[in-house]
């Protein structure tokens, strides 16, 4: 689904080299393309580090989403402004997020940047890591508690972005760390079970559905997620069946235990348990299921 894509025109290849030259300064391209000696001369010589294109993206941005960490820290030691936000809602770490930029992340998150934006009309960097699908991004965001249930008017929370996305390894990790599997996205009235019957996402299906999600949830129109898959798809017939047969006793009994210990409880906490392994990762969402739903 197109809506869910995460773009950046400052660097879109479509535009003409004339609007490029217009757009940004030698400090955008020197960030950019990783060009560190280029961008301690123009520091040097005094040129803007916070210089901004028309839609508010700074070089900081453009190292970021690049992926150039030694350009990025460079430009923050010379005053860059590390939570710059774009008019379409981008901060640097958004933007690193997205591309799979572990080393960008790092560097923001251990400078101070904020992962978590105030705003909720803008998406937060844990909404584009959701939606871009960077698992392993995600998990350094989540470990500097970033949000499971801020909400944006578009994407709704972060996991209706995963699985929007989808990516049913986001979705997973976002659950074992207390995501709500039954949130509502206020604009629509859909639930992230909505999103993955609508991409056709056997797979997330499975996930939400045996972790508690509800099945015959309703959205603004009155449709059920059933109703958003494709009729001639396995998503939709395995839809029916969890709409025709009984919850098991697997998903019931591990959702009473969660709810009973809380849904944001850490998996550190589950650990200090004195209960084998499987059954740590059985309430933490983590074992394998199969696509039958029992263990």
């Amino acid at each position: 689904m197109a809506m869910y894509k995460v773009t950046y025109s400052g660097l879109d290849e479509k535009c003409s080299d004339r609007y490029m030259a217009r757009e940004r300064s030698s400090m955008h391209f020197a960030a950019s393309r990783g060009q560190l000696m280029v961008l301690h001369s123009l520091i040097r010589e005094k040129a803007p580090v916070n210089a901004r294109t028309s839609m508010g993206y700074t070089p900081l941005h453009d190292a970021c989403w690049t992926n150039h960490p030694y350009c990025a820290n460079h430009l923050i030691r010379a005053g860059a402004e590390i939570n710059a936000m774009s008019t379409d809602g981008n901060t640097p770490l958004a933007l690193a997020s997205s591309v799979g930029s572990k080393d960008c992340v790092k560097l923001l998150l251990d400078l101070g940047a904020n992962v978590n934006v105030e705003d909720d009309s803008c998406s937060s960097p844990v909404h584009a890591v959701a939606v871009a699908g960077r698992t392993e991004c995600l998990e350094l965001l989540l470990a500097a508690d970033g949000s499971l249930d801020s909400t944006n008017p578009y994407y709704g929370t972060p996991l209706h972005a995963a699985c929007g996305g989808p990516s049913v390894e986001c979705a997973s990790l976002l659950i074992s760390s207390g995501a709500d599997v039954r949130s509502v996205r206020r604009r629509d009235l859909q639930t992230p079970l909505h999103v993955a019957a609508e991409v056709n996402s056997e797979g997330l299906v499975q996930l939400l559905v045996c972790n508690g999600a509800d099945i015959h949830a309703r959205d603004k129109q009155g449709r059920k997620p059933v109703d958003l898959a494709p009729g001639d798809s396995t998503t939709h017939d395995l839809l029916k069946t969890f709409m025709t047969n009984p919850e098991s006793l697997t998903s019931l009994c591990r959702n009473q235990i969660r709810a009973s210990l809380g849904r944001t409880v850490r998996e550190s906490h589950i650990k200090q348990l004195e209960i084998p392994r499987p059954l740590q990762e059985y309430i933490m969402y983590t074992e394998k299921v199969p696509l039958d739903g029992s263990l």
